[in-house]
């Protein structure tokens, strides 16, 4: 593992559960993403498992062994966000008819706006406003496809060996849980009924 040299940086809303893994699970390892279509994202979890094993990777996407461990809170800080500007952006369907992303407008704009607030700014969509939402709903008449809303919140998202993807969104965790538990118990799964007639969408 490489020596911390530049502190870690975490979100204020993770602090406490991060200095709980320092006190019980040894620290934090991080992980980075493997996967093209989440290229810069990471995982942050406990050195250790509740049983005192080294915590094993959770997701496909994550490499198989962490790239920085830390046992020393010395070694991270806590980004507190704030809130800078908030405006509207535009949505268009993608070139296969099914994937949604930002205008070429808008995606200019939120560039140049987060060039305004400084090198280490972010953008995030405010869902529960439904701004974007009630935006795409207008662009998209015509088309059926399920979209977050403040009803449907949770999404699950199935990725496999090729660039396919495929995306489900549901009004509770529970219901998430549920459909993960009925995919366990069905092995192996079917295409068609387990993903094309159960709601998923194309996402990728």
């Amino acid at each position: 593992m490489p020596a911390v040299t530049v502190k870690h940086r975490i979100l204020a809303e993770n602090a406490v559960q991060i200095w709980k893994w320092f006190q019980e699970r040894g620290g934090i390892a991080v992980w980075q993403s493997v996967d093209m279509s989440s290229a810069g994202r990471s995982w942050t979890t406990p050195i250790r498992d509740a049983e005192g094993n080294p915590t094993q990777r959770q997701d496909w996407r994550m490499e198989e062994t962490p790239s920085l461990t830390i046992t020393d809170p010395a070694e991270v800080v806590v980004d507190v966000p704030k809130e800078v500007k908030r405006f509207r952006v535009a949505i268009k369907v993608g070139s296969q008819g099914m994937l949604l992303k930002c205008s070429d407008a808008s995606s200019r704009r939120i560039r140049r706006e987060c060039e305004k607030a400084g090198e280490e700014s972010w953008y995030e969509f405010d869902y529960t406003t439904q701004q974007e939402l009630k935006e795409w709903e207008r662009r998209l008449a015509g088309f059926q496809i399920d979209l977050p809303t403040v009803e449907n919140p949770f999404s699950l998202f199935l990725g496999g060996n090729d660039d396919a993807s495929y995306t489900k969104f549901y009004p509770t965790q529970e219901a998430v849980q549920a459909e993960l538990d009925m995919f366990l118990s069905d092995q192996p799964l079917n295409f068609d009924l387990h993903v094309a007639e159960n709601g998923f969408v194309f996402t990728n």
